[in-house]
């Protein structure tokens, strides 16, 4: 192994040098590999490019084995009171007559072969990922260059970041880069047509200020795309903030039009006085039936803007065991983490592993300790404070009511099939489609992850068969196969469609042929065709309903840049 290598898992932070042993192969192969990459490129600091990505995955990894870990502790925990908790603790790895582990400690990986072999699968993978975005990144640098504005020469790159986003077929995930002069770049297995299909619907719009909605530049390739990187900003005045939330009123109105559903608080940025969606992967959803027969005249249930998920019910709240929003327009400071494994009493033979609280969280413990959080970049913040759309409901209104009503008063415009946005909707080939909610898969991850399922593969998968059942009014067997065999590669199932067609489609596993009742094309054709005043009052009385105001001198919580720092 290399020096680099050697300075490398040297200067990681690891949470517990016994568990860590448990993984350490399997980090150092990672390190060998990407050492490797990155030298071929000429990079000047390869120990630092790499730390961050290396941190990142021994947390991951330490996560995984932590509860089988715990448990196993626990299980073979000797009564000696002449020896501290810490002491105990050491005992369980290290044999102190023989100096070499103990018995027990090697037999966590014979016993638990299902885990650690998705440990070695996860790695790999990680890897994969990460060599495929450096190797495009070569190939693609003049583009990138010239149409984001970025020096993408790999021999001065200097951080490889693997986002918090969720991992999909074969490990897929966010990459952030980082070069000289903090410029950065965003690599993302995905097909930025929605987002070409976005802005040319923005365009066709042509709103007028303040009312008019950016979006990110992106690079569109072969079954990836390069994103312009968008950090938050701070507004410079009221005025400006007052604006921001006129245009998010206005983002509102475009993106129920256009049946997005992911509008949870990381997937929008605050820029100065602009609101950014950083995710549009999934515009152009097909609504289940129901929603879509509400849509067209059943009572079932009522379609709205709560579905963009850009802002959320209290009673939607409630269901899901939390205090707080976590909505794009509603959520400022800092959310907790879902299913994010919490240590309790640490290098102690008293360990014990807790999850964040959640009325269906099966692995809810009422001992735990304080949640880790995720700092929030959404919110806009003026003079070092954040403001949500609490303060800013009449201004959202506005903005809102005068899209809406431009989106009414150009249908026929807009209807037009030969005009340059169902142009581009039919050429999208691979449009999210979301079947259940990503915290349900994230829960089942971490569930498989336990004791009772990590030993054997055959267990997990009958667990699986089971809970998908229960959970499901009307389960599809090929649907849930496919869901199956992701959750067993700790990936979250990732499905698609095309919005012009009815099918829904499974990753490498097929398709569901006429799967959907209509196309999602057909929706949204409705969705501008049907655009009314009634449909938008009852939108603003959600708004008044959901949204309880306050005075505009209410500041809610500090920037992301002071709790940054």
């Amino acid at each position: 192994m290399s020096s680099v290598c050697n300075d490398i898992l040297q200067g990681i932070k690891y949470r517990d040098v016994f568990r860590a042993q448990y993984y350490i192969n399997d980090l150092q192969n990672i390190a060998q590999q990407l050492t490797s990459q990155v030298e071929e490129f000429g990079c000047i600091n390869i120990a630092g490019v790499l730390f961050v990505i290396m941190q990142h995955l021994a947390d991951e990894l330490d996560d995984m084995i932590m509860p089988i870990i715990a448990y196993e502790i626990h299980v073979h925990k000797c009564e000696n009171n002449t020896l501290t908790p810490h002491e105990r603790y050491r005992n369980f790895f290290i044999d102190s007559s023989k100096h070499s582990w103990t018995n027990v400690a090697r037999e966590v990986i014979q016993k638990y072969p299902f885990i650690f072999t998705r440990i070695t699968t996860f790695c790999l993978s990680t890897v994969e990922n990460i060599k495929t975005c450096l190797n495009c990144l070569v190939k693609d640098r003049n583009d990138i260059s010239n149409t984001l504005s970025v020096d993408a020469n790999p021999v001065n790159l200097l951080e490889i970041h693997v986002s918090g986003s969720d991992r999909h077929q074969e490990g897929r995930t966010v990459i952030l880069l980082t070069f000289q002069d903090k410029q950065k770049l965003v690599y993302k297995n995905c097909d930025s047509s929605v987002d070409q299909a976005l802005q040319v619907f923005i365009n066709l719009l042509d709103l007028s200020h303040p009312y008019d909605i950016k979006t990110r530049k992106f690079i569109k390739k072969n079954n990836y795309s390069w994103y312009e990187y968008i950090e938050h900003k701070s507004c410079n005045s009221m005025y400006e903030m007052r604006n921001y939330y006129k245009r998010s009123g206005s983002m509102l109105a475009v993106l129920d039009n256009l049946n997005y559903c992911d509008g949870h608080c990381e997937n929008l940025i605050a820029h100065g006085e602009y609101p950014y969606l950083i995710d549009s992967e999934t515009l152009f959803q097909n609504f289940p039936i129901d929603e879509l027969e509400v849509q067209i005249g059943s009572l079932k249930q009522e379609r709205s803007i709560s579905f963009t998920g850009l802002i959320e019910k209290s009673d939607h709240i409630k269901k899901c065991d939390r205090t707080e929003s976590c909505s794009a327009f509603q959520a400022a400071g800092y959310i907790k983490k879902i299913f994010q494994p919490r240590i309790i009493n640490d290098h102690t033979d008293d360990i014990k592993v807790s999850f964040i609280r959640n009325e269906n969280d099966i692995m809810a413990d009422e001992s735990s300790t304080e949640p880790i959080y995720t700092i929030l970049q959404n919110a806009p913040c003026l003079d070092k404070q954040a403001y949500t759309i609490e303060s800013f409901l009449d201004e959202s209104i506005e903005g809102y009511m005068h899209t809406y009503q431009h989106i009414k008063n150009h249908a026929a415009v807009l209807l037009d099939g030969d005009n340059e946005f169902w142009c581009a909707i039919k050429k999208i080939t691979s449009a999210r489609e979301v079947i259940r909610t990503t915290l349900f898969y994230a829960m089942l991850v971490r569930r498989l992850q336990q004791p009772q399922f990590s030993a054997n593969q055959e267990v997990a998968r009958q667990y699986l068969e089971g809970y998908l059942q229960l959970h499901s009014s009307n389960l599809n067997s090929q649907l849930a196969e496919c869901e199956i065999n992701e959750l067993l590669q700790l990936n979250i199932p990732y499905f698609t469609h095309q919005p012009s067609c009815k099918d829904l489609f499974m990753g490498d596993n097929g398709k569901c042929a006429n799967y959907f009742k209509y196309s999602a094309m057909e929706q949204i054709h409705w969705n501008i065709e049907h655009a009314s005043d009634i449909y938008c009052n009852r939108q603003i009385a959600i708004l008044r309903n959901v949204i309880k105001p306050n005075p505009v001198i209410t500041s809610h919580c500090p920037c992301y840049n002071c709790l940054e720092d």
